[in-house]
């Protein structure tokens, strides 16, 4: 009996710390999507590109990871959510001209990073 006692004990006081949730153990790496920028310039002086897709990935901070897009008229997501560190997702360009387009990146812990795609007119093509 005076085992068992220490040993509940002990028990007791390990299950009350909580879980072991790696996303929330210690401090994550900074979160950050690749690339964070992307700078178009369409093949004329007349167009913007339609129809480019970027991939991003995201890594560090906590999954999951939900997607804020601020120009959807002119960027289409293929999804809002992202699961998993190293996930991707993927930014399209409908034609539309703008500058500084941004998908906002909130992981779990409310921790926020941008991806920043402009699709100008020009000569130059810059993906």
């Amino acid at each position: 009996m005076k085992r068992i006692v220490p040993a509940l004990l002990a028990a007791i006081v390990v299950a009350g710390c909580g879980g072991s949730d790696g996303d929330e153990a210690g401090a994550p790496a900074a979160l950050n999507v690749v690339p964070a920028a992307l700078d178009l310039k369409g093949g004329s002086t007349t167009t913007c590109y339609d129809g480019f897709a970027v991939e991003a990935f995201i890594y560090g901070g906590a999954a999951p990871y939900y997607l804020n897009n601020t120009f959807p008229d002119v960027m289409i997501l293929n999804k809002s959510k992202v699961e998993s560190p190293g996930g991707s997702f993927t930014v399209t360009v409908n034609g539309g001209c703008f500058d500084k387009g941004t998908i906002v990146v909130v992981d779990k812990m409310n921790r926020t990073t941008t991806l920043v795609i402009t699709n100008k007119l020009g000569t130059t093509t810059t993906p």
